[in-house]
């Protein structure tokens, strides 16, 4: 699925460098997080942008969300932001479904968090993300991790 020192898709050149424990369903589909680091090619890889979800469909990885990059969020009010990610919360044992959803806590630059869901749909020569921001987005936190 994945490997050490290998180039991580959709990363600009990153390589994965460290793994979480998978989450399967009973599809056979599988989500990680992977650490990444700086690769051969492509912009330098620092504690801002190291860390990202994949989900692995149709026999290839492909990069859900990833630290540092830019997200649209839809909040209740207004019209939708983007916003920065500086940390994913992806939960191994509930986070994914058996029909392929994917559901995950992204954290923001601005002292803001949301919980958000992704299904994951297979096709023959790609594979389709449906992102859809849950309507709930988190208030300002006190704290940073």
């Amino acid at each position: 699925v994945a490997r050490e020192d290998d180039p991580a898709p959709g990363a600009g050149g990153a390589e994965y460098s460290f793994f979480s424990d998978p989450a399967l369903n009973a599809a056979g589909d599988m989500a990680f997080e992977a650490f990444l680091r700086t690769g051969d090619t492509g912009p330098e890889v620092d504690g801002s942008n190291d860390g990202a979800l994949f989900a692995f469909v149709d026999g290839e990885p492909q990069l859900i969300v990833r630290e540092g990059d830019p997200f649209t969020v839809f909040p209740d009010a207004g019209p939708p932001e983007v916003r920065t990610i500086s940390f994913i919360d992806f939960d191994r044992l509930n986070g994914m479904s058996d029909t392929g959803g994917l559901a995950f806590k992204l954290f923001f630059t601005d002292d803001t968090s949301g919980i958000f869901t992704t299904t994951i749909i297979p096709e023959p020569t790609s594979l389709a993300l449906l992102a859809t921001a849950a309507p709930l987005l988190l208030g300002r936190r006190r704290g940073r991790r």
